[in-house]
């Protein structure tokens, strides 16, 4: 029998059940596959196991006991029809735990973490993941996890508590889509990757000071959050918001001497006329991406980080009016500027004096109404190395005076008109940029 075979494999250490192709059957044939995985009780040598789709009511019992003290990770994928996961709180060597898609299971209970009561449960558990859990509601089981480094809780809508509460060794956290979570984050002095996304209910009494990268979504968490991330993490890095949708705020008193190390901040769905800090106080920020901003119509302050390396705007219309305002020439800094405007408000760029003489690669997207490349614009670009253009219909010609020289990468596509002029030995126009090493047109 293929159980017997898999239990005589003394030295397997992957397993991979799938029941994917079940097709719906009668009872009587459910119940007989279903004794195929209670009778199978792999080798105590199995490290790795992987059930997928399984159709039974509940786990195999030897899940539940010490058959596998070696198994390092184990993962429940579309397991519907159990209501109760089994209890794998005392398996000593197990790192990895992912559980999806087990749609039968509303409480996680003092069950799961073993019932024996002298050990702590979970004692070499570093990452947990549960996902799509569409019914889960109440988590129980919240001792334990003293070596956990990654807690992931996505897609559970109904649950509505609980989080373990002290995780000494936590480095990230994520909570998406459990909009009726009513819960404090996890005292972690080593947090250093944080993501809340659509988690309105989600309280964070105090933050530590090693955050590194955070990620918020939704008008709430960004409210209640932002001001406390960025008065308090001395080392984030990396910051990025989405989907903000509120009246305008503004943090006059916040202390951005704290936030000297921020290096990258992404601002996406931002729905106010206004940012709420002034950029140009984050002194050392290195990348600046702002999309889909269609109320945004100035930088506070109007100035921008003087050691910028990277600014990408797009989907920004009301921003785009006061492009002149931004003061780009003055960033002697800027190496990378890409822009990409849907809205038509572009009909010519660059205009002269616009972009550094830094710059060294310029991108131009989905700009709807673009006819011009200006010449004077480029002109003193002496730095350009590379021009991407993309998917801007009216574009009529690059400029006839020429490129600048130091141009070595030039990529056109989806600009029809260019394409038909400068594509290779065939267009007109194409012994204008036959010199340059990089030419991709398509």
């Amino acid at each position: 029998m293929l159980w017997q075979q898999i239990s005589g494999l003394k030295h397997l250490q992957e397993l991979i059940m799938s029941y994917d192709e079940w097709r719906e059957v009668d009872g009587s044939e459910t119940e007989a596959r279903v004794s195929v995985l209670e009778a199978l009780q792999p080798n105590r040598n199995l490290m790795r196991l992987t059930i997928n789709d399984y159709r039974g009511n509940s786990f195999p019992n030897w899940l539940g006991g010490h058959h596998l003290p070696n198994l390092v990770s184990l993962e429940f994928l579309g397991c519907k029809l159990c209501s109760q996961l089994p209890p794998l709180g005392q398996y000593p060597s197990l790192k990895k735990l992912s559980i999806s898609g087990c749609h039968g299971v509303e409480i996680i209970g003092s069950e799961f973490c073993g019932y024996n009561s002298s050990n702590v449960p979970f004692k070499s558990l570093e990452t947990l993941r549960v996902e799509h859990m569409y019914e889960w509601k109440e988590w129980l089981c919240l001792e334990g996890f003293p070596l956990l480094q990654e807690l992931c809780i996505k897609h559970c809508p109904k649950l509505k508590s609980a989080l373990p509460q002290h995780l000494p060794c936590l480095q990230k956290l994520e909570i998406i889509d459990c909009e009726e979570l009513e819960a404090s984050i996890p005292k972690a002095a080593n947090i250093s990757e944080l993501e809340l996304k659509r988690c309105d209910g989600i309280l964070i009494n105090e933050l530590p000071s090693s955050l590194k990268r955070v990620i918020l979504c939704g008008t709430q968490v960004i409210t209640t959050t932002l001001e406390k991330i960025l008065d308090s993490s001395a080392f984030l890095e990396e910051l990025e918001v989405e989907d903000f949708f509120g009246q305008n705020l503004e943090w006059s008193s916040l202390d951005m001497c704290s936030c000297n190390s921020l290096r990258t901040l992404t601002i996406t769905g931002w729905h106010s006329s206004s940012l709420p800090f002034a950029l140009h106080l984050f002194t050392n920020l290195n990348s600046l991406v702002l999309y889909n901003c269609p109320w945004l119509e100035s930088f506070l302050g109007r100035q921008l980080p003087s050691n910028l390396g990277s600014l990408r705007i797009e989907r920004c219309p009301n921003l785009m009016a006061s492009i002149e305002e931004w003061g780009l020439f003055q960033l002697k800094s800027l190496k990378q500027f890409s822009l990409s405007d849907d809205f038509e408000i572009l009909e010519s760029f660059p205009e002269e004096r616009l972009l550094p003489s830094s710059i060294n690669s310029l991108e131009l997207t989905n700009c709807s109404n673009l006819r011009i490349i200006n010449y004077k614009g480029l002109l003193h670009l002496t730095s350009l190395e590379s021009l991407y253009i993309d998917e801007c219909p009216c574009l009529e010609s690059l400029p006839e005076e020429g490129l600048p020289r130091s141009l070595s990468t030039l990529s056109i596509h989806d600009c029809p008109l260019l394409k038909q002029l400068y594509q290779k030995e065939q267009g007109e126009r194409w012994h204008t940029i036959s010199h340059i090493p990089y030419v991709t047109i398509s």
